[in-house]
């Protein structure tokens, strides 16, 4: 019988926490997940900003939140991750209108 002291943390790529009717904010922990790519936190009752994120995994390609309650500005670094090609969708999120960007990816 192994003791939950042996256990070693996996390197996670892709979590799809999905349609499992989550509350609340998105937790800060999730920008520690080095080598999460894929992430998709949709059709949740996640609400609040993610503004408050100051980063989120450099590898991050696809950033699936739609349909929950965010609301606020997309922080502008979000649009510097160098692979993300997909962002958001169907919340009350907006740009700052004063911002530059070239996003490479589907908002």
């Amino acid at each position: 019988m192994h003791s939950t002291r042996d256990w070693k943390p996996v390197p996670l790529a892709k979590m799809d926490l999905s349609g499992n009717i989550l509350g609340g904010g998105i937790p800060m922990s999730i920008s520690e997940l080095n080598e999460l790519q894929d992430l998709n936190l949709g059709f949740n009752f996640l609400s609040g900003s993610i503004s408050h994120f100051r980063t989120m995994p450099a590898r991050l390609e696809h950033l699936s939140l739609n349909y929950n309650n965010l609301s606020g500005d997309i922080p502008l670094w979000l649009f510097d991750l160098p692979n993300l090609n997909y962002l958001l969708g169907r919340n009350c999120l907006s740009l700052n209108s004063a911002a530059v960007i070239h996003p490479k990816f589907n908002i």
